[in-house]
């Protein structure tokens, strides 16, 4: 099939989406969890609360990823977006390169760069992110029996029959999801998607207020048994 640019572009978008928001998700999971041992008097005020908060950044960062490594043939994925490059490498034409980006000020000398993927590139790129890949396919695996849907199989193994990904495995699935689409973003119009979101420490001031109410409210409660025995 053959794409057009603007296409392209939202193909690009939907992937760093699921890409960024596997990250920024499992990013927060980590620090929360890492956050245990130092604010561990304030989470237990409210266990309920922080245990579902968990849960729901750990299920949100690898629904999405799933969704970046989704196998199926019509789903946007790494995988299709790296069959459609190959299927329509005149999108990285450089005269469509410099009409793309004709009001950027540095579109001659961004022009003297190759801005069209290897082949051998592209090779590598759609092995790794194929079922070829160990990681991918364990991936694969939990997204058919946990993610997707819970299989009867899945209840019936333990967890470990399920030869989960360790969360090192997780962030390089990530990492090298993101690094693949933001090489062909660069190529194709000379933009990277940033990985940083802004305010993810906001955590911490959360915490921090926590803790300052619960020394607020030790103090008063103090104060009112001084005052009672007066």
């Amino acid at each position: 099939m053959k794409y057009n640019e603007e296409q392209f572009k939202g193909l690009l978008k939907a992937l760093s989406d699921d890409l960024l928001n596997a990250r920024h998700h499992f990013k927060l999971y980590r620090s929360l969890r890492e956050a245990l041992d130092d604010y561990q008097k304030e989470i237990n005020q409210c266990v309920a609360f922080w245990g579902l908060t968990l849960s729901a950044h750990k299920q949100a960062s690898i629904l999405n990823l799933c969704r970046a490594y989704d196998p199926q043939k019509d789903a946007s994925s790494l995988r299709q977006l790296i069959q459609i490059i190959q299927k329509n490498i005149d999108l990285f034409d450089i005269q469509q390169f410099r009409e793309r980006l004709k009001h950027n000020p540095y579109v001659d000398s961004l022009s003297q760069t190759a801005r069209e993927p290897s082949k051998q590139q592209l090779e590598k790129d759609l092995e790794f992110v194929s079922k070829d890949n160990p990681l991918v396919k364990r991936l694969i695996i939990l997204r058919n029996n946990v993610v997707a849907h819970t299989s009867t199989s899945s209840i019936i193994k333990s967890k470990n029959d399920l030869n989960p990904l360790t969360w090192e495995e997780i962030e390089e699935l990530i990492e090298q999801g993101m690094s693949i689409v933001n090489s062909y973003s660069s190529l194709f119009e000379a933009s990277t998607y940033a990985s940083t979101l802004i305010g993810e420490d906001d955590y911490k001031t959360v915490l921090r207020h926590i803790r300052c109410g619960i020394k607020a409210t030790k103090f008063l409660h103090e104060i009112e048994e001084e005052w009672y025995k007066r």
